[in-house]
């Protein structure tokens, strides 16, 4: 199904999309693909549909729920790089209108990609296709990350003068996506209630971690919460940077699966 002008355009989480990716070179998807499937590997029931209808849109999925063989092909590709060139490949045919007006992604302002995505549907999502598109974009080489700031080195501190605090990790997108950062008023009433308005920006992948978690004391099955962790840590391992005493013992991610 191509994504032509006037027609519907996907607008789920970048990182919902590479999960789903990504779990089927590992360990492949069981068929037919249905939401209850993309649920359970993403731990988002609430954007199940959404993914579900990208990777239709993206011809990886047909409409029997059966795996195409390009998407066959991307789960035989025989490593990372080559893995993100072909996704490149699936998405400059998914969106060859827009890459028709955008001969250097890399140079596009958000302003020209919204103007681009303002003719398809639904309109309501624009911010959300335009995220899409960026983010996968980036994962897959078309785009550039965005680049992270490289700290400047401090002064060696005195030795009389207690140990310089360890700096936090940095966020980077490196290979990884990273698309437009979410502002206090853009959040979801619900949320927004629970954080002050002095929280800073927050990047799309922990708005939608934060909109999966139900209300403070309602029932939540273990089954639900293992998911939810399962797929919070394979965001943290898109985000950040693997520390210098990560193989001395399971990750997050390994543990959950324990």
């Amino acid at each position: 199904m191509p994504i032509t002008p006037n027609g519907p355009a996907p607008y789920a989480p970048p990182g919902t999309v590479i999960a789903v990716v990504e779990h089927n070179r590992r360990v492949g998807l069981p068929t037919p693909v249905t939401t209850e499937v993309i649920a359970r590997i993403t731990g988002t029931p609430g954007l199940a549909p959404r993914v579900l209808k990208a990777l239709r849109l993206y011809e990886l999925v047909d409409d029997n729920g059966q795996l195409t063989r390009q998407f066959d092909e991307l789960a035989r590709a025989p490593s990372e790089d080559d893995l993100k060139k072909r996704f490149a490949e699936v998405l400059q045919a998914a969106y060859g209108d827009v890459f028709e007006y955008l001969p250097d992604p890399d140079t596009a302002t958000p302003e020209r990609l919204e103007g681009l995505f303002r003719g398809y549907q639904p309109r309501g999502q624009l911010a959300s296709m335009v995220g899409l598109f960026r983010g996968l974009c980036q994962y897959s080489g078309i785009m550039d990350p965005i680049p992270v700031d490289t700290p400047k080195p401090r002064a060696t501190a005195p030795a009389n003068r207690a140990a310089a605090r360890v700096p936090a990790p940095r966020r980077l997108t490196g290979t990884e996506y990273k698309s437009t950062r979410i502002g206090h008023n853009d959040l979801p009433p619900r949320l927004r209630g629970t954080m002050p308005a002095d929280a800073g920006d927050l990047h799309p992948f922990f708005v939608t971690l934060l909109e999966q978690l139900p209300e403070l004391g309602s029932p939540w099955p273990r089954r639900d919460r293992e998911a939810w962790t399962t797929f919070a840590a394979s965001g943290f391992n898109l985000l950040y940077r693997p520390g210098p005493d990560d193989d001395s013992g399971p990750s997050l991610e390994r543990r959950t699966e324990q």
